[in-house]
């Protein structure tokens, strides 16, 4: 049986706090949108966050089973839009 990768983050101070990977150590920065009551500052979002994380993971998956089945493809691309 294949092992799966497990990742951890964990989110300090909320919609305008960070996130820090625990595998990898890197932070990210978090800012409460303008649309949702945000105060403008620099920074990311869950929603960014999760269309990236979605997108990439979905493009992962395409790849995989295209090599499984033999298929010649030149590049694959996954848009992902969170609302």
């Amino acid at each position: 049986m294949k092992e799966f990768l497990s990742r951890t983050a964990t989110t300090y101070g909320g919609r305008n706090g960070e996130i820090r990977d625990t595998n990898s150590g890197m932070t990210y920065k978090l800012a409460k949108p303008n649309e949702i009551g945000g105060k403008g500052l620099e920074g990311t979002n869950p929603e960014e966050l999760f269309s990236v994380g979605y997108s990439s993971c979905f493009a992962s998956s395409l790849e995989y089973l295209l090599q499984n089945a033999k298929v010649q493809y030149e590049d694959l691309y996954v848009k992902a839009e969170t609302n």
